[in-house]
């Protein structure tokens, strides 16, 4: 079992004088570096692994100090340094209520980050602390005193007054379990299931910071999913956006910040889960394409938000990627490089000027669900899903079903834009390449992207699109 033990820094001239430290980077002082000694005696016996520590000074010089009497080694971490006051920082607080009235009576100085930005950053370190060392190793975090607020409220989901009146004093530390299952066992309790005795768990895949676990409590049976990673947390907000615009999905029976409760289909009287035969089911495709229809009809009543944070495929096309697939692939000399940035702007312009609806783009039959008497279909894992053309999924979909099956869909779906096409005839390819560009090794589904580079296809499909865009 993982522990974490969270640590302040020694004590500073600043804490002493009662100034803003923030990202002001001072060094411990005597005092500071005598409690830092005491804390590692106090630590000896517990087993630490690794210690992680803020990058500003006060922290490195505790965390160095207790390395050197627990001989474990130490790895900096930028995300944990404090919070940063802006136009506070170096000032007491009666100085700063002097100096800045306006602002100390508003509780806000310019330029300071906010809460929700600290634990941002806080607990996106935190998720990959947790999927890296959460089954064996304990860890000593060396931080500052706003920054273990926010780790005390990421672990125990304080209130804001419990936020407020949490205290972690000069080189004093705290310590919390990284057990998997006891946080399971409390997102369980918080989702109504709170009698462990009647309680029998049994986990189905852990990915990428991402557990799957069945759960049968009393006589009833769930599927929790448990998001650790913060950016597919995103897939609880999915969930509630599919409720919301009436797009069929998995029967959810509650959620939390950190997880989903859904149905069990193993269990259900009248769906399946997919299976790879489906991709050549005509009537299974046709199910499937009006899944697809309303999902693009109901995105497309519901206009995107410039604050939303959705997925977009296309967001990855930048100079700067361009140029390392250039580079990577030894194609430097082709022509079409010469052809994107000669018509940059045009280019953009034209990729990113379509219509846009809400997309599913993980389209496999592991992702399927299947009413029993193939009169629905649907599909549930949220993570990818974003923003993009109609003619995106489409093409997703399509490319992995028969021809009978396709003909199936197309024929239910509808048409499609021929712009729309051209413009993802281009952008797979350009995508796939970037993709495959960041990975240490070439994979084996981008060869085909290669290939179009290597044949003249891809620099065809740019002049074909950008001719469409002049007639």
């Amino acid at each position: 079992m993982g522990k974490l033990i969270v640590v302040r820094h020694g004590e500073t001239e600043f804490n002493v004088e009662g100034r803003y430290t923030g990202r002001v980077d001072v060094s411990l002082n005597k005092k500071g570096l005598e409690q830092a000694k005491i804390t590692a005696a106090k630590l000896k016996d517990m087993s630490i692994d690794i210690i992680i520590s803020s990058t500003l000074k006060r922290a490195k010089e505790t965390a160095e100090i207790i390395s050197r009497e627990l001989q474990v080694p130490i790895i900096e971490m930028e995300e944990f340094v404090e919070k940063y006051v802006g136009v506070y920082e170096g000032l007491t607080r009666e100085e700063a209520k002097a100096k800045y009235p306006h602002m100390w009576e508003a509780n806000s100085p310019k330029g300071a980050e906010t809460l929700e930005e600290v634990k941002e950053r806080v607990y996106k370190a935190l998720n990959r602390i947790q999927c890296k060392y959460l089954h064996n190793k304990n860890v000593l975090l060396v931080t500052h005193g706003y920054v273990s607020k926010v780790i005390n409220r990421y672990f125990n989901n304080s209130t804001d007054e419990e936020f407020a009146k949490y205290v972690l004093r000069n080189c004093d530390y705290h310590e919390y379990s990284m057990c998997l299952k006891e946080n399971l066992y409390k997102e369980l309790e918080v989702l109504g299931l709170e009698n462990k005795e009647c309680m029998a768990l049994e986990e189905i895949r852990n990915k990428d910071g991402i557990y799957l676990y069945k759960v049968r409590y009393k006589n009833e049976n769930f599927v929790l999913k448990y998001f650790l990673n913060h950016d597919y947390k995103r897939e609880i907000s999915n969930y509630d956006l599919l409720k919301h615009l009436a797009v069929p999905t998995i029967k959810v029976f509650g959620g939390t910040a950190n997880s989903i409760l859904l149905e069990d289909i193993d269990k259900s009287q009248d769906y399946r889960l997919g299976r790879e035969e489906d991709l050549s089911d005509s009537e299974l495709a046709r199910a499937i394409a009006k899944w697809y229809k309303k999902l693009h009809e109901k995105g497309l009543e519901r206009p995107i938000k410039d604050n939303e944070r959705f997925y977009r495929e296309i967001d990855c096309i930048t100079r700067e990627d361009i140029e390392v697939v250039k580079n990577k692939s030894n194609t430097k000399d082709n022509s079409l490089w010469n052809l994107i940035e000669d018509n940059w702007s045009l280019f953009l312009n034209i990729v990113t000027g379509l219509e846009e609806t809400i997309n599913y783009n993980d389209f496999y039959w592991t992702n399927l669900v299947v009413r029993k008497d193939k009169k629905e279909a649907l599909m549930f894992d949220y993570n990818f899903l974003g923003v993009g053309t109609r003619y995106n999924d489409i093409r997703n979909v399509t490319v992995s079903l028969s021809e009978a099956a396709k003909d199936a869909f197309m024929d239910e779906y509808g048409g499609y834009s021929q712009r729309e096409k051209a413009v993802d005839d281009v952008t797979t390819s350009l995508i796939t390449l970037i993709s495959a560009y960041k990975k240490d090794t070439f994979p084996k589904w981008a060869e085909e992207a290669q290939k179009s580079i290597n044949d003249g296809t891809l620099e065809k499909n740019i002049r074909n699109l950008l001719e469409l865009n002049c007639s």
